[in-house]
């Protein structure tokens, strides 16, 4: 090509490249030429996010006291012969079996033989896992063995030393089960509805505990009820692994006769959360009072006398007023299984007014002692008394959660 037809080509492109805003530029999205690096794109701007702080646990009431073991001073009764010891229980013929397998695991307790409690229990048991296969450290001070006629058959152990068994310390029921041939099925300190739903394999089931608040104003009565179900340990039913409950809101509004009218329910809620374990189906559930309706004199005159209760439980002098071994009123005062307060404080006290349906009985205060574990022992004055009345009505109750 000639020279002068290149420039004039040449001039051409410029003039067209002019005429529409210059020179082409690379896409955006092309490619970068080798070696150079590529384009980054500018992130846009995040809004700020502050976590939320994690709540802070409530603090433990009974983090403030110190407790100690009560332990078991009533050396009980010598276990006698089948004849003496057992006339009361499964007397009916036709449960020979079972009244001979009740006795021997018994004896087997006592004694701290376990061939003799194995042979008593039930193929069902042994092979899910006999609980007291080892009885090592096993000290029981009394047993009684009664029901199965007119009420549900029982054993009734003072363990003074509960060693390396699952059993309690103290005095506890147990309520006995058997299969159809006569052995231990069932030995547990819960319902015997639990045997029932086991037989049915059933794995939450009905420990026989509940826990009702009730409050009474005018012609109005609100409540609170927890319906509680367990999974149990092992096959036995000798103690709780877990729990749930459900809470129902209810009223109920008085008759003309001044009698309450049938109960209304207003709502039902699954609560989440984890339950405390309860020891045996008397321990109820409940949620403790915020404060106090007590004043601070009235307070150390409750923690006076409280502080007087237990310092006799721990000396062995305790007297409720009947007379009788001390030892043995103890085990009734206090349960041996439950850590007691050494001294209790006004600060440590809670307490709540309390009625109860029926008008011939007195309404009062009810006086709540933190325990560990969620637990709390309460104690009931009635209102006659004033804050200085005596105490009574010992239970204990294990928090919502």
């Amino acid at each position: 090509m000639k020279p002068f037809v290149r420039i004039f080509m040449v001039s051409a492109l410029l003039l067209l490249l002019t005429a529409y805003g210059g020179p082409l530029l690379p896409d955006s999205t092309a490619a970068p030429p080798a070696g150079e690096p590529a384009a980054t794109a500018t992130p846009a701007p995040q809004p700020t996010v502050t976590p939320k702080p994690t709540p802070t646990p409530a603090p433990d009431p009974s983090d403030t006291l110190e407790y100690t073991m009560l332990p078991v001073t009533w050396e009980g009764r010598a276990f006698g012969s089948y004849e003496s010891e057992t006339w009361q229980f499964m007397p009916r013929a036709e449960a020979e079996a079972a009244r001979k397998n009740g006795y021997l695991l018994a004896q087997g307790l006592y004694e701290g033989d376990a061939e003799k409690v194995r042979a008593a229990l039930s193929d069902r048991v042994l092979a899910a896992g006999n609980p007291l296969e080892e009885l090592e450290g096993l000290k029981i001070a009394e047993i009684m063995l009664a029901g199965g006629l007119y009420e549900i058959p029982y054993m009734s152990l003072t363990v003074a030393d509960p060693g390396v068994t699952p059993l309690l310390a103290g005095e506890h029921t147990y309520n006995l089960r058997f299969d159809e041939t006569g052995k231990v099925d069932f030995f547990s300190l819960f319902s015997v509805a639990a045997a029932d739903a086991l037989a049915d394999g059933e794995d939450w089931v009905s420990l026989g505990n509940w826990g009702i608040q009730e409050t009474i104003q005018g012609d109005t009565l609100q409540g609170v009820r927890y319906s509680i179900q367990g999974r149990l340990a092992d096959p036995l039913g000798l103690r709780a692994a877990e729990v749930r409950g459900t809470r129902v809101q209810y009223h109920a509004d008085r008759q003309p006769d001044g009698m309450w009218g049938e109960s209304v329910e207003e709502e039902e809620t699954s609560i989440p959360g984890k339950w405390p374990l309860p020891l045996d189906l008397h321990e109820t559930y409940g949620e403790p009072p915020e404060g106090n309706v007590l004043s601070p004199e009235e307070r150390q005159q409750v923690c006076d006398q409280l502080n007087r209760k237990f310092a006799s439980l721990r000396d062995g002098t305790y007297d409720d007023g009947f007379g009788g071994d001390p030892a043995r009123k103890i085990l009734y005062a206090w349960d041996n299984a439950r850590p007691l307060p050494l001294t209790v404080t006004p600060e440590s006290l809670r307490s709540q007014r309390y009625s109860e349906r029926n008008p011939d009985i007195p309404s009062g205060v009810s006086v709540w002692v933190p325990l560990p574990d969620h637990c709390w022992v309460v104690y009931n004055i009635a209102e006659s008394g004033g804050a200085a009345g005596e105490l009574s009505g010992r239970s204990y109750v294990l928090e919502v959660p």
